[in-house]
């Protein structure tokens, strides 16, 4: 009988997530998760919300079924292939995102200015002073101490001081280039047509110390490596490359950490290792 009831949930929860999400869980990741919460009864949809937000953070080619509609056609990366659409909904995730607005050296110096706790607001220079806290309820004697080490620092350097704000966080508005990978492992490059407000990139994460943080945990910032996209049915490929527009594409979010965190550490080498085969090509 609880054999029996821990089939039916199964289909039931597979049904629900694929018609909710366009996701199709495999057999072993499901009952993986059907396992681990069974002794907690929930609603049906309740449960696939769980379910969605694993998915999220879970690595495709593993969680996902790779069947013939939810995933890329076999022409999608060929340059001789002048113009097609996908015939289906596609679950993604992604592996490489680059903002080809700006030069490479450009944004490696983007990532330096983070790493000495600087960033550039227009023509100014706003630098992170560790140990100056931006809570509302800051004294006044603290207030006072603030202004006396900006004006310090200020004429020390030459440039302006502040605590890193959220504004200094913004990320890149693109164009992006973005390299998908579907459930069944299959890779293909994407171009941002339009902008899409979710693809973006911020250098700053975790946050700065200084930086105010929300519930004192270091907050994720701009798109996660490992992110999930569902690109849409009639979504264009020219090319061998992927035309992303607002209206084709639905971020869904989440990230694989390990990915994130490893893309993010090699960043910096990875594009001066381009700069310089560019160099010496």
């Amino acid at each position: 009988m609880a054999a029996s009831l821990n089939h039916s949930l199964f289909l039931q929860l597979r049904n629900e997530v694929q018609s909710r999400y366009s996701l199709t869980p495999t057999d072993a990741w499901l009952n993986e998760f059907v396992t681990t919460t069974r002794n907690r009864p929930v609603p049906l949809a309740s449960l696939a919300s769980t379910a969605h937000f694993r998915l999220l953070s879970s690595d495709f080619t593993v969680s996902l079924l790779a069947r013939g509609p939810q995933v890329f056609p076999i022409n999608v990366s060929d340059v001789q292939t002048k113009d097609t659409k996908l015939s289906n909904n596609i679950p993604v995730q992604v592996l490489e995102i680059q903002d080809i607005s700006i030069s490479k050296w450009s944004q490696i110096e983007a990532i330096e200015r983070v790493e000495r706790g600087e960033e550039i607001r227009g023509r100014e220079v706003i630098r992170n002073v560790p140990g100056i806290n931006d809570d509302d309820d800051v004294s006044a004697n603290n207030d006072q101490a603030s202004a006396n080490a900006g004006r310090s620092s200020s004429r020390s350097t030459g440039q302006s001081t502040s605590i890193v704000t959220g504004s200094s966080k913004k990320g890149t508005t693109g164009p992006h280039k973005l390299l998908l990978q579907d459930a069944a492992g299959t890779k293909a490059w994407a171009f941002e047509m339009s902008r899409i407000e979710k693809i973006t990139i911020v250098n700053l994460n975790p946050p700065l110390p200084g930086a105010r943080e929300v519930a004192n945990q270091p907050q994720p910032e701009g798109m996660q490596i490992g992110c999930k996209f569902l690109l849409k049915t009639g979504t264009n490929v020219r090319r061998g490359l992927i035309m992303l527009a607002p209206e084709s594409v639905a971020v869904m979010g989440g990230r694989v950490e390990a990915w994130d965190k490893k893309w993010r550490e090699q960043r910096k080498a990875r594009l001066t290792q381009e700069l310089e085969k560019e160099a010496a090509g």
